[in-house]
């Protein structure tokens, strides 16, 4: 029936209530919500996240809420340019770099800018954007 409505069945926490053909979440201790989002808000965890979690991963219901969340997980960034971000991820999706390269170049004392600009397996002293901007 849920795929007739245009759900996918991997979401096996919804289920049809039979008064009133409403939809409700289940979490996996059984707890049941009218809304995914207050599913979600009970177990700190943003929805997207819950949802890629479940339609992407493949992940059951019990891994999806309660797996910790990536440190950095929805917390809002800035670039050396003063650009907000919601996430260091999308922030390093922008300047093209990988995230864990952009944290492990953090680590070790890099500056953000250095982080963001310097193509990977380049220096800092190696990158183009460094030398165009001393002129």
């Amino acid at each position: 029936m849920l795929e007739k409505l245009g759900y996918i069945s991997v979401l096996s926490q919804v289920i049809m209530c039979s008064e009133g053909g409403f939809m409700q979440y289940k979490d996996h201790e059984g707890n049941t919500y009218l809304y995914m989002k207050d599913m979600c808000e009970h177990w700190n965890i943003e929805p997207e996240t819950y949802s890629r979690r479940v339609k992407v991963y493949g992940w059951s219901v019990e891994q999806a809420l309660t797996a910790p969340v990536k440190p950095n997980g929805g917390i809002r960034c800035r670039d050396h340019k003063g650009r907000f971000f919601r996430t260091e991820t999308k922030m390093c999706r922008y300047w093209q770099i990988e995230r864990k390269t952009f944290k492990y170049r953090m680590k070790h004392g890099w500056t953000l800018e250095q982080a963001l600009t310097t193509p990977a397996g380049m220096k800092p002293s190696e990158s183009l954007s460094h030398i165009l901007d001393l002129g």
